[in-house]
């Protein structure tokens, strides 16, 4: 259900993190990200939800999507989550929470791009 799972996160419930990074200018998406930003996002979100809504009723578990668009735009639930982390790592760091979400922010959208190229890459070499 999700590619990462945070367990005991909320009130001993687990949260399913699923991950997706969408391209909003493929044809599926193109006449939606033409009307308006996130509009691409907001879809794959609703997908997600749709996918997995009666597994997340069912075992009573918390759930994510996490949808970063391939030009850089954050979905606002990826986003609203990430604050929370930061927030997190702040209290336990006892450090700024704006310096350590953008951090984290400037961390993660590295790593997506990197893994993007990576997976991009093994696609041109078969």
């Amino acid at each position: 259900m999700g590619d990462i799972v945070l367990f005991n996160w909320i009130e001993c419930r687990d949260m399913y993190l699923d991950f997706s990074v969408i391209n909003s200018l493929c044809p599926s998406y193109r006449s939606l990200s033409a009307k308006d930003s996130f509009s691409a996002s907001n879809k794959r979100v609703s997908e997600k939800w749709d996918r997995y809504y009666k597994t997340v009723e069912d075992t009573k578990t918390m759930f994510t999507p996490v949808v970063v668009e391939s030009l850089g735009g954050w979905h606002e639930d990826a986003v609203h989550l990430f604050k929370k982390f930061a927030n997190s790592i702040a209290n336990m760091k006892r450090s700024n929470e704006k310096d350590e979400r953008n951090a984290l922010m400037t961390s993660m959208s590295i790593r997506l791009q990197k893994m993007n190229g990576e997976m991009l890459a093994l696609r041109m070499c078969h």
